[in-house]
């Protein structure tokens, strides 16, 4: 039961890995638009601290190129009127700065010149993007003049309103700087990415995982049930007779007694070829990865199989063989490549109507020795083909129960070890036909 619990846990598993791999989605959205969010501040504090710099910048170049008399009369009241809503308590530093405005302001505006002293600025701090300046009459919205052609309307972004000089203030509409913003976080939508795809190659890989698990399971439960149902009627048969053996009468009765341990004996050797089987069929594969080739008749060999075929089965079984070639001569595996014939016999007979026909053909063909076996039973379904020769697999048939689902893994297996193949081609109701191709070998 417990593997049963393992399963049922992977089950509930993928839910738990989907709501997740959500979670972590989001989270990463969510780290990407706090880092578009962190960076658009940026940005904007860059523009407006390049404004002030802009300006500060400007108004030294204009006060550089006035001319200055010998002695400058300078009436404060008109200072006063021209700052009239300022606070009436300003510093040393600001009401200097006022003055120099109001000297900028007798000089020629030109605004191409803090155009460009901006646009090196930003240049400077490696901000590329469209924008206009746009110079205001002081503290009204009448617009004096800007730069470049595009009007400010089409601009949806802009910096706070600055003051030039006495008589105007300067503001910068830029457009969005969504690219500017996105190239910077190149590196971590790039990182967002390959993380993206890793998480849903290890979702996909988990799937498979999970859906390989259920399959695994489902194979194991068929075994399961196939070796129950194979050891039971033997076993049972066994049980049943030895209780017979019990009866005093039966003992007195030697005919009696003798027919009983003989049914005995027979259910204990079937008992002990079925495991026989089983072992050889699950484990030769880990004992030997190479055939152990002595020349023998396999001729004679098939012969042998098909007389104990046709004794141990109720079924009318007709046989036709024909060999050509020098196969009285061959070199095999003298345990393994016959019963990988037999396990082909067996099938035939096993998943056949009561009357069955089956064509043996072993011939030597392009320095290869082949033997087909060939029959007339129920054939296999063309979606259970590719999986025949999986270990543990049997197809969806009135006989599911029947075997351990490793004869035809088995075969294959052989197959291998002989350096070749086995190959089939079924029809459903018509039969199959099965080829066991080897390299032809002289020693």
């Amino acid at each position: 039961m417990w593997r049963h619990e393992i399963i049922y846990k992977k089950n509930r598993l993928l839910p738990i890995i989907i709501i997740s791999i959500i979670l972590v989605l989001v989270l990463l959205g969510y780290s990407l638009y706090s880092q578009y969010t962190y960076l658009s501040k940026i940005v904007f504090t860059s523009y407006n601290e390049s404004l002030n710099t802009a300006i500060n910048s400007y108004r030294s170049y204009r006060f550089d190129k006035m001319f200055v008399s010998d002695t400058i009369s300078l009436e404060l009241t008109n200072l006063n009127n021209t700052e009239k809503n300022t606070p009436k308590n300003i510093t040393i530093d600001e009401l200097m700065y006022q003055i120099n405005g109001v000297l900028i302001a007798s000089t020629p505006f030109e605004l191409y010149q803090l155009d460009s002293i901006y646009t090196s600025i930003l240049h400077e701090k490696e901000i590329e993007t469209k924008f206009c300046i746009v110079a205001f009459k002081h503290k009204t919205d009448s617009v004096l003049e800007q730069t470049g052609t595009q009007n400010k309307i089409k601009y949806k972004f802009y910096t706070s309103r600055k003051e030039l000089d006495s008589e105007r203030d300067v503001q910068v509409y830029f457009s969005n700087p969504v690219s500017l913003i996105l190239k910077e976080m190149l590196f971590s939508f790039v990182f967002s990415f390959i993380m993206l795809v890793v998480i849903v190659i290890a979702l996909i890989y988990q799937s498979l995982i999970i859906s390989k698990q259920k399959k695994i399971e489902t194979i194991r439960q068929d075994f399961v049930d196939s070796m129950t149902h194979e050891l039971r009627h033997p076993l049972q048969g066994a049980l049943s007779l030895s209780e017979i053996l019990t009866n005093d009468k039966i003992l007195e009765d030697n005919s009696l007694r003798k027919n009983i341990i003989g049914r005995l004996k027979t259910n204990l050797q079937s008992l002990e070829t079925l495991l026989h089987s089983l072992v050889i069929q699950s484990f030769a594969e880990k004992l030997q990865t190479t055939a152990n080739r002595q020349q023998g008749n396999l001729k004679n060999r098939i012969d042998e199989i098909i007389a104990t075929c046709s004794i141990s089965n109720t079924k009318l079984i007709h046989f036709t063989t024909h060999y050509s070639g020098d196969v009285s001569h061959c070199w095999f595996d003298p345990i393994h490549f016959p019963n990988a014939i037999k396990n082909l016999i067996e099938n035939s007979i096993k998943y056949s109507n009561e009357e069955v026909t089956i064509e043996i053909n072993a011939y030597i063909k392009d320095k290869m020795l082949e033997v087909e076996v060939k029959d007339n039973g129920i054939g296999i379904r063309d979606e259970d083909l590719p999986n025949i020769f999986q270990k543990f697999y049997k197809g969806n048939s009135n006989k599911k129960n029947d075997g351990f689902g490793l004869g035809l893994s088995y075969v294959k297996w052989v197959c291998e070890i002989h350096d070749g193949q086995v190959t089939v081609t079924s029809k459903v109701g018509e039969g199959s036909d099965f080829k066991l191709i080897i390299p032809l070998f002289n020693s």
